[in-house]
């Protein structure tokens, strides 16, 4: 047995010995692609755990459970029972008048108790944390409305409180319209001393735990959502909240989920091809060593072998690169202010080795069964016999297939991301090769037509079947991709960045009632000569989807999708409607028609309103056109058909719903008005505000411009992010055609070296190649350039749902770089041609 080990070992050395320069390049080729995927999956799941530790924070916890009543301690020990936790919070919050003599405010109350937060850190002008006595924490934007001192207090309900501190930072706190109202803070021991909560008051009741992991609090979250039957009390974890709450974050952990797939993927094709080139060029001698005696079985565990130390190699090489290179690239991030950590994290070290040990194997398979099957009489052979692909090559690249989809579905989370993906690379793999075969078919009509050196190169192109295709093919995915992730890339930043800060609102009016518009419209043109836009919002909740209860919706497996996340989050909340005639500029009709007459009942045929939905709420819901929605607005319930489906850009910062009634419908209804304001000069923002505090006292305003400022700063290091790994994956790119390029030229020196000896001058020789090449060169540059548009059409629709923009300098760039790469390859690559001779030739047939 131990002889029959090192025999394996020893062949595997001479061969791997025999082929250095190659084997050379296949490790760092190989190594290359590692790199890229190891660095890249570093880099999202630090982005993940980053956003996740930024949601705990604004959660407070790891897992939520609140109603909008209060809980009793019956019901939350019956639910608490269900799961474990480390530590426990309680809050009641509920929106009240504040009052300093005869100035009110209408402010949300948050009662807390001595735990709370179990995350994050509230900032303070005096740093006093939360404690239990009769004071209040009050937010910086009450001291204008209610004319504070530091001494005043403030009067909630049938209690005075002092003010114990302001609350500079509180990280609970985001950009979510029509949420905003100043908060102040009391000990959860004070709050019945206020006689505000009374039978049937409007409060929110939460708890808030610490768990152990965050997958054990999603796992009490699905838990919980299953068991509990009543649909008034919410589950929530930190996790949830991260991938619901920036979708800037969604769409550049996406980007780099594919740009570390196409990355790996362009290297292992390239591997894979040049396993295969050196395959057939060992050809001969495997045949030589089975009919010296060597074994089937044996030739298998050589190539087993061969594959694994290639690879370990490949994958030791990587590693240590990342580990060098990690901190150069964190002070780099750091240097651009990114809010990422990055960090070497063992699942990613175990995940690459296992992908890097295990799809060579795969690939070197076909090539395993050719070996089998290799007869001794390939010796005689001057051309390589084609073998049958039998049942188990099929086989074989059935596992192939479903494997790659599944690591793409694993990687994206997403069925719909991991399909489009394996699907579109597999159609694009037959539209380049029936490409190719058209145009070799017609050129060979064509040859009678060319010179005798174009026809030349054009033969050795259209005799070397195989090796063209597997060339053209490798080739053209690569441009693709190369001009595909630029595309992406500037259809993100086009759709993540607004296109005129100018219009993006700096204050934000909200809880305007219906008698106070025209008062703030004549204080705003008065003030800052602007008129004020008026956004009706009402409160609601969907009873029904198409006469079907719209009931609570979880999945029960360990493993779900960000569809299904998406769905289950946005079937478990309320709904806030809105109704208008007329579409605002950042939305617009892709599906069915906005009707802007208003809503005229007919007592004869049931006319039902109409009603619009944003395009990715639909999807969501599972609604869709002609679907009848049914509404319990303030205890009426109130039907709707979807007639038309809108795409929102949420990055205006304007007020947008997900929901819009056709006007004529919820006029009636209760209801408050939003507002904003874009163009103000900054030093005009304390007088506004003031006039309208005056006059209109429970109108709350916030000033976005810190908000909006440092969403711009994220967006422009995001964009910067963006683009850096889209130059990453293009020198991937060049790398494999460069491997290509030079491996083929290499493939031609001895028919070269023929052409030499039969009298052609190495002027000739070289042009020879040159036109060849020149043509594949160009051919794969055209098609990877057109079907790339084509293609990134297609996931910026079906993938990030998003406008695409195309990226045309990039193109150019692009042609400008790999047309001089292809002349200087073919250059370097025919320099041993002149150190050939007829020996050469002789030896290597």
């Amino acid at each position: 047995m131990i002889d029959h080990c090192l025999r394996i070992l020893r062949f595997s050395y001479q061969e791997l010995k025999s082929q250095f320069q190659i084997q050379t390049f296949l490790i760092f080729n190989l190594a290359f692609g590692i790199f890229g995927f190891l660095v890249l999956q570093i880099f999202q799941n630090s982005l993940i755990l980053q956003t996740q530790l930024k949601a705990q924070e604004t959660l407070t916890a790891d897992f939520s459970i609140s109603a909008r009543r209060i809980l009793n301690q019956t019901e939350i020990q019956k639910i608490e029972s269900d799961f474990t936790f480390l530590q426990k919070s309680e809050t009641k919050s509920f929106f009240a008048m504040a009052a300093n003599g005869t100035k009110t405010r209408l402010v949300r109350v948050i009662a807390v108790d001595s735990k709370y937060p179990l995350y994050g850190t509230y900032k303070f002008k005096n740093n006093a944390g939360f404690s239990n006595q009769q004071k209040i924490w009050i937010d910086r934007d009450l001291f204008l409305p209610l004319a504070l001192s530091e001494n005043s207090k403030i009067k909630l309900g049938q209690a005075d409180f002092e003010i114990a501190d302001t609350v500079v930072t509180d990280p609970t706190l985001t950009f979510r319209p029509g949420g905003f109202a100043p908060v102040v803070y009391i000990s959860l021991d004070q709050l019945e001393k206020t006689q505000l909560i009374q039978s049937g008051s409007t409060i929110s009741h939460q708890f808030f735990y610490k768990t152990q992991t965050p997958e054990s609090a999603t796992a009490a979250q699905k838990k919980l959502s299953f068991d509990v039957k009543d649909t008034t009390i919410k589950f929530e974890t930190a996790v949830q909240d991260a991938e619901g709450g920036n979708q800037i974050l969604k769409y550049f952990t996406d980007y780099l989920g594919l740009v570390s797939l196409v990355a790996l993927g362009l290297c292992f094709l390239c591997g894979g091809y040049l396993l295969r080139w050196m395959f057939i060029d060992q050809k001969k001698n495997i045949a030589i060593y089975k009919t010296l005696g060597l074994q089937n079985s044996e030739v298998v565990q050589i190539q087993i072998v061969k594959n694994t130390l290639i690879s370990f190699f490949a994958f030791m090489i990587a590693a240590l690169t990342a580990i060098v290179v990690l901190p150069l690239i964190q002070n780099l991030i750091l240097k651009y202010n990114l809010p990422i950590q990055l960090d070497f994290s063992p699942q990613n070290f175990w995940l690459t080795m296992v992908i890097s040990l295990f799809v060579p194997q795969m690939i070197s398979f076909p090539l395993m069964i050719e070996m089998v099957q290799l007869s001794p009489r390939e010796l005689f052979q001057a051309q390589i016999i084609q073998t049958r692909k039998n049942n188990i090559f099929w086989v074989w690249l059935f596992v192939c297939l479903f494997s790659f989809w599944a690591v793409t579905v694993f990687q994206s989370q997403s069925f719909k991301t991991g399909s489009v993906f394996t699907f579109g690379l597999i159609i694009l793999y037959f539209v380049f090769k029936i490409l190719l075969f058209l145009v070799l078919k017609m050129l060979n009509t064509l040859l009678i037509r060319f010179s005798w050196m174009n026809r030349y190169a054009l033969l050795g192109l259209i005799r070397k079947r195989q090796a063209t295709d597997l060339v053209f093919i490798t080739m053209s995915l690569a441009i693709l991709v190369l001009c595909l992730l630029p595309h992406i890339k500037s259809s993100i930043i086009e759709e993540i960045k607004p296109t005129s800060t100018s219009e993006i609102p700096k204050l934000f009016l909200f809880d305007i009632q219906p008698d106070q518009q025209q008062s703030l419209q004549t204080i705003t043109q008065k003030q800052i000569q602007q008129n004020l836009i008026f956004t009706p919002l009402v409160r609601s909740r969907i009873l029904k989807l198409n006469n079907e209860n719209y009931e609570r919706f979880e999945s029960t497996g360990n493993f779900s999708t960000r569809e299904q996340d998406d769905e289950a989050r946005f079937r478990n909340r309320g709904v806030n409607l809105t109704y208008k005639s007329k579409l605002s500029a950042s939305e617009k009709v892709i599906s069915g028609t906005w009707n802007e007459n208003k809503f005229v009942q007919n007592s004869e045929n049931r006319i039902r309103p109409e009603i619009s939905l944003e395009e990715k709420y639909a999807k969501r819901i599972g609604a869709k056109m002609n679907d009848v929605m049914t509404f319990d607005i303030q205890g009426l319930q109130i039907e709707g058909m979807v007639t038309s489906i809108r795409q929102i850009r949420w990055t205006s910062f304007q007020p947008n719903f997900f929901i819009v009634f056709q006007a004529g419908v919820l006029e009636d209804a209760l209801q408050v008005f939003l507002s904003s304001v874009a163009n103000i000069n900054p030093n005009d923002i304390d007088a506004y505000q003031s006039t309208i505090v005056k006059n209109n006292p429970n109108v709350s305003i916030v000033n976005l411009q810190q908000t909006v400022d440092s969403a711009l700063v994220f967006i422009d290091q995001m964009s910067f992010a963006l683009q850096t790994m889209a130059y990453l994956s293009m020198v991937v790119g060049l790398f494999v055609f460069i491997v290509l390029l030079n491996t083929q030229v290499r493939d031609r020196l001895t028919e070269m070296n023929l052409l030499q000896i039969l009298g052609l001058p190495n002027r000739n020789v070289i042009q020879v190649v040159q036109r060849q090449f020149l043509f594949l060169v160009s051919l794969a540059l055209m098609s990877g350039l057109i079907l790339s548009l084509f293609s990134a059409w297609l996931i910026a629709q079906v993938i990030f749902n998003i406008g695409v923009t195309f990226d045309f300098i990039s193109m150019f760039r692009i042609c400008a770089v790999l047309l001089p790469i292809s002349y200087l390859g073919i250059y370097f690559g025919l320099r041993p041609l002149n150190q050939l001779t007829p020996n050469d030739l002789i030896r290597n047939q």
